[in-house]
């Protein structure tokens, strides 16, 4: 049951932050979205004439860094995360590890593959 609570908190985790915010960048990167501000990152970013593969790869490495960081920090500082009446960070032996490895959170539930793993 601990494994499922974690997995479940980490499906949930991964969707709601990971691919929410690369489906953000991705959509930025294409021009594709409305918002003023947003369509000129767009521009500033196309100026750098980078091949968007590396931009995504630059901003899926810089999400992941994010989550990672944020993480750990649960981990090192002991802050309580509770999740179906259990305690995520007590139900882990390490969070921020469960990103990735081919069985990692990223591999497993995300819809944007890792080069990590």
């Amino acid at each position: 049951m601990s494994n499922e609570i974690l997995n479940a908190f980490g499906q949930e985790f991964i969707e709601a932050t990971r691919d929410d915010v690369l489906d953000e960048w991705r959509k930025i990167i294409n021009g594709d979205m409305k918002v003023p501000e947003l369509i000129e990152w767009g521009n500033e970013l196309r100026q750098f004439n980078l091949p968007k593969e590396m931009l995504e790869k630059i901003i899926y490495r810089v999400v992941d860094s994010c989550l990672f960081a944020f993480l750990n920090f649960i981990e090192q500082n002991d802050i309580d995360i509770m999740w179906d009446s259990e305690n995520i960070r007590e139900l882990s032996d390490g969070l921020a590890g469960e990103l990735y490895s081919t069985q990692g959170w990223i591999n497993r539930f995300s819809k944007f593959p890792s080069d990590e793993g």
